[in-house]
């Protein structure tokens, strides 16, 4: 497994793990006490699905997962999932375009290890 494709791999797990301790812990206890925490406790799922995701699908699928496209078409389903939903809220699309951001972020730091990696060995 390359460097990127390892990142890759870690960065999914991180947010898996994430995912699980903010829904085990964090969630209840916010909801048990009066805390304003800008919406975190409800908006989470959706801030980290399309960089998850994509993080996932890079580790394990790089060339399919590679393009702009595949960011744009992960955003997409997770629109059409929450407008779907029974409990639409403006805040999750916001955390979802959000989310779409960091996976673009991730995209161009993904590309740019992979050609420093490709310089790197041509030495």
């Amino acid at each position: 497994m390359n460097r990127v494709r390892f990142t890759a791999a870690a960065i999914s797990l991180v947010g898996f793990f994430l995912h699980y301790i903010l829904k085990a812990y964090y969630r209840p206890f916010i909801y048990s006490n009066p805390i304003n925490d800008l919406h975190l406790g409800d908006t989470f799922p959706s801030l980290l699905s399309v960089p998850v995701i994509y993080s996932f699908t890079i580790a394990f699928s790089p060339t399919s997962a590679s393009k702009k496209l595949y960011i744009a078409i992960l955003t997409a389903a997770s629109l059409l999932y929450e407008v779907k939903s029974a409990t639409f809220d403006l805040m999750d699309i916001i955390a979802i375009l959000i989310g779409t951001l960091i996976a673009f972020g991730l995209r161009y730091l993904f590309l740019k290890q992979s050609k420093r990696v490709a310089t790197l060995s041509a030495y």
